[in-house]
């Protein structure tokens, strides 16, 4: 199981994911502060002006997509209870963008909130020591349809 860390590092790599984002799809990301529920706004480009259209959370995991991940569930709980204005548009949600070795696993955030959690103590090998316990859900990138799923290799 491959846990995903947050560190400065980590976060210039996400604004590597963010700039590859915005030039494959009509959209700006705008960064938020740390401790927001997310890392970008999604501004979604319409002839001169643009839409709001949810959230992206960027995680980079240094394994390939073969390997599940941790998410943490106190997150999608987050994101799959704050509604979106304008959220008729069918490209308006909230979305989580997985990097892994192989490709990007771009998600939306109801595609995660029917995951049942574990425990997540920081003790098993493979987990974040010295962390609190928290609720974690297990991704895994096989289960989600090829459409979500981008061979697009970043690092």
């Amino acid at each position: 199981m491959q846990a995903i860390r947050q560190t400065e590092y980590l976060y210039k790599k996400e604004g590597l994911i963010a700039a590859h984002l915005e030039l494959i799809l009509p959209w700006i990301l705008t960064p938020t502060p740390k401790f927001y529920f997310s890392d970008y706004h999604i501004t979604e480009k319409a002839g001169d002006y643009g839409n709001y259209i949810g959230d992206l959370e960027v995680k980079w995991v240094n394994a390939p997509s073969t390997v599940p991940v941790h998410f943490d569930y106190e997150k999608i709980q987050i994101m799959a209870g704050i509604r979106i204005p304008g959220a008729d548009n069918p490209s308006a949600y909230h979305r989580v963008c997985f990097r892994f070795d192989d490709g990007l696993l771009m998600l939306p955030i109801n595609a995660l909130d029917h995951l049942k959690p574990s425990i997540n103590t920081g003790k098993q090998p493979g987990y974040n020591y010295g962390r609190p316990a928290r609720l974690v859900v297990k991704i895994h990138a096989h289960e989600y349809s090829k459409s979500c799923f981008k061979p697009v290799i970043i690092s």
